[in-house]
């Protein structure tokens, strides 16, 4: 269903009058990333599925490649933000394979914000005008469980939980909580981590 049949078809602001329409537009193409991919993107279809004139999509952006970075820079602020959130939950608990086995839990229960998300993260790595903006993306998670750990062990956690998160969207419900949490704890608890974990403490 496109947007403008949300309302009962009630007819939207048009041009100037309607401020929302670039964030339409944005949308409009991460549910057709969700669908189709980013490749299947074009301006067509995109101004289709935001009930958009289609030269809205170029007036405010100058190309697909312009659209689908705005929805990357949306898509690295959400997860930011939610990440904020989750490390305030992290200080509460004192549990990090726990709090990391739930926001993997979580994340895999939004399967169409999780494969939007990856597929701009693939994208991402084959475009110039993106690559950046992903690595960016990728130390996102480093950098908050560094709260938490040294920086080496950071670093594994992180991919750990992109993997992870893969390996559970994957599994058509075979890779459950226990799974996940016992492959975290047994990084965590590894003597090599254990040990860096006493070092930082000591520091």
């Amino acid at each position: 269903m496109r947007a403008a049949d949300a309302d009962g078809g009630a007819r939207r602001p048009r041009g100037r009058n309607d401020p929302e329409r670039p964030q339409r537009i944005v949308d409009a193409a991460k549910r057709l990333i969700a669908r189709d991919g980013v490749n299947a993107l074009t301006h067509r279809a995109i101004a289709e599925e935001a009930d958009v004139p289609l030269g809205s999509t170029t007036y405010y952006f100058r190309s697909l490649d312009d659209i689908i970075v705005a929805a990357l820079e949306q898509a690295i602020q959400e997860d930011s933000e939610k990440l904020t959130r989750w490390a305030e939950a992290v200080n509460a608990s004192g549990d990090l394979a726990r709090a990391i086995t739930d926001r993997i839990m979580e994340d895999s229960s939004d399967r169409e914000r999780e494969l939007i998300w990856y597929r701009l993260y693939l994208w991402g790595a084959t475009s110039p005008v993106a690559q950046e903006l992903c690595y960016r993306w990728s130390r996102v998670m480093t950098t908050v469980l560094e709260r938490f750990t040294d920086p080496r062990t950071a670093e594994v956690l992180s991919t750990l939980y992109d993997s992870l998160l893969m390996r559970v969207l994957i599994s058509g419900g075979r890779v459950d909580s226990d799974d996940v949490e016992r492959v975290v704890r047994s990084v965590l608890d590894a003597p090599g981590t254990q040990d860096r974990l006493a070092a930082r403490g000591r520091g």
